[in-house]
């Protein structure tokens, strides 16, 4: 499943449908407001609002020109999502890193510099993969899981688990929050 396909999961999904008529009328005054719980939710689901082209390129322009705190916190979802999810190796297959900015530099500003690290030493490995991987979506659900028998980013993957969520040095979600609460004025129309 590529990026765009993931926007119109979450588009379609049912927590976001329900919530979609809220999320798109959210106005800056209303982000400071909003619990913490709901903070990292709704400041996600208020910018898919904002992705509403069939075409991939054109979210990715819309998403450009959304303030880089906005950007920030979807490439820090993105990565986040996809290595938690499965790997480093869907990360790239499904072509989350293709966003406006780079995850180690979202990483970066959010505060989190060691996952910032796992990640270039991700995408030093998707250089050397990215042809083999690129073959893979050709006959995706076959090809991907021949991939991943020998996943190369196994290390990265169990690495970047144990600095956000077993050890808690960078809590990604924690960090995403108090980054979301530092730059509110970015969020909302």
């Amino acid at each position: 499943m590529n990026l765009l396909n993931k926007w119109k999961k979450w588009n379609e999904s049912s927590k976001y449908l329900k919530n979609k008529k809220r999320l798109k009328k959210l106005k800056r005054k209303d982000f400071p407001l909003i619990e913490d719980e709901k903070l990292l939710e709704d400041a996600i689901g208020w910018i898919a609002g904002k992705m509403t082209s069939a075409e991939l390129s054109k979210n990715m322009e819309l998403l450009a020109t959304l303030p880089k705190p906005c950007q920030y916190v979807i490439a820090v979802n993105a990565v986040d999502g996809e290595v938690m999810n499965y790997s480093f190796a869907q990360y790239y297959f499904n072509e989350s890193h293709i966003l406006t900015v780079k995850a180690d530099e979202a990483l970066l500003a959010i505060g989190a510099p060691r996952l910032a690290k796992i990640v270039q030493q991700a995408d030093i490995i998707y250089a050397q993969v990215k042809k083999k991987l690129g073959s893979c979506r050709k006959n995706s659900d076959k090809r991907f899981s021949d991939f991943c028998k020998n996943n190369p980013f196994a290390e990265l993957d169990e690495e970047f688990f144990s600095v956000s969520y077993k050890e808690q040095i960078e809590p990604v979600e924690k960090l995403l929050i108090s980054y979301i609460k530092q730059n509110i004025d970015c969020f909302g129309d």
